[in-house]
């Protein structure tokens, strides 16, 4: 399987992410310091990350999570 290129703010979403999952996107926002808008969108078009759940609250924000793909492009057999 290909890896795929991805920039250096999609890689460190995509830590965030896989480390702290799951997780909401202004969590995401808190950690890195920036809107991480764009970079989510990529991920999730490109299938390493996908919505997982909605967090209970206002608004229910989405929870996002790694992907099957997200395992197989860094050749993982589990996130443990």
């Amino acid at each position: 399987y290909k890896p795929r290129r991805l920039s250096k703010a999609s890689l460190e979403t995509l830590a965030i992410v896989a480390y702290r999952q799951p997780i909401v996107k202004s969590d995401v926002k808190k950690i890195r310091g920036v809107d991480p808008t764009p970079t989510s969108k990529t991920l999730l078009d490109k299938k390493l990350i996908r919505i997982i759940g909605h967090a209970p609250g206002v608004g229910q924000p989405a929870l996002f999570g790694t992907t099957e793909g997200f395992l197989e492009v860094f050749g993982l057999r589990s996130l443990d």
